[in-house]
């Protein structure tokens, strides 16, 4: 259980830092999930110019899931 949390966290710090390199005025984003009908969201609350809130765009069944999905968009997005 104990590597589980530690990946999540390790997801949550990824998206992190993505986010500050994509929107330099960002300092510190937050990301939360979010649960309704057994599915699971990503929404990311930050003070930018640019974004005050974004969340995924599609529940999915695991925390693990919808955070390697918002970490895979924010990789396409910077490369």
């Amino acid at each position: 259980m104990a590597e589980l949390s530690s990946s999540k966290m390790d997801l949550h710090a990824l998206i992190k830092d993505s986010i500050r390199a994509l929107y330099h005025d960002c300092a510190d984003p937050t990301v939360t999930l979010a649960t309704h009908d057994k599915l699971w969201w990503v929404v990311i609350f930050h003070r930018s110019s640019a974004i005050d809130r974004m969340h995924s765009g599609q529940g999915f069944a695991t925390r693990e899931a919808a955070l390697e999905n918002m970490l895979r968009y924010f990789e396409e997005l910077i490369w």
